[in-house]
């Protein structure tokens, strides 16, 4: 049975809009008759030797699907941790021929800030000896939140759609086509009623929040010194 395992990145975990777009794609997957694994990357970091069994945990999988939110444009910290490590034990074995993608979402209205997080994950892939699939990116990821897409109606029409083409793409045993790529790309809603929701948000956020964020050091008993 062909399996796959997928690694969510987000601190989020079982919340997060990583995992929703990486459990409808393994959901596809699985009805296709795949064997599907979820390992939540933050978690496993709590324990000593979480990284090593997780790295371990992969050993089986046909196909790795890493998921996870930009950081800075760049993978989070834990994700980087993980992808060296998942490095590091495929080096010190005969490893099997495995597959890698990547799910990427952001923030930001633009699905190209995801770009050189793509990138990172292909020269990974690359170096470690994955066959590399490609990497599916969405802008406006907090449009989805954690919810579940088949949930969200037209909102994520292309989403669900970008996911459904790059399913078919998997278990015909191709690359990620670049219809399903550019798909993912489009924006979920248009750009100015997003910028309107993010801003009136942190409006919110900021009033719930206004002591902290209008918090100063106490220095009263602070002795300075030269």
């Amino acid at each position: 049975m062909t399996q796959a395992i997928l690694l969510i990145g987000s601190p989020r975990g079982k919340s997060s809009t990583s995992f929703a777009l990486g459990k409808y794609l393994t959901d596809k997957l699985a009805e296709a008759g795949w064997q599907i694994s979820t390992e939540l990357i933050y978690a496993s970091r709590k324990n000593e030797h979480g990284l090593a069994e997780l790295a371990l945990g992969c050993d089986n999988a046909d196909l790795l699907i890493l998921a996870f939110p930009l950081y800075a444009d760049h993978l989070p910290g834990p994700v980087i941790e993980t992808i060296l490590a998942l490095g590091d034990h495929r080096r010190q074995q005969s490893a099997k021929l495995q597959k890698l993608m990547c799910i990427v979402n952001c923030g930001f209205p633009e699905a190209h800030q995801n770009d050189p997080a793509v990138s990172i994950m292909e020269n990974f892939a690359v170096s470690n000896g994955y066959t590399w699939l490609g990497g599916l990116t969405l802008g406006m990821g907090g449009a989805v939140s954690g919810r579940d897409l088949t949930e969200l109606g037209s909102r994520t029409h292309n989403v669900v759609k970008a996911l459904d083409l790059a399913a078919n793409d998997i278990i015909s045993g191709n690359q990620i086509s670049v219809a399903a790529l550019a798909t993912m790309r489009k924006p979920i809603i248009p750009r100015w009623l997003y910028l309107m929701i993010a801003d009136s948000s942190w409006k919110k956020y900021s009033k719930l929040s206004k002591k902290e964020l209008c918090a100063r050091p106490n220095l009263e008993n602070v002795e300075l010194t030269s």
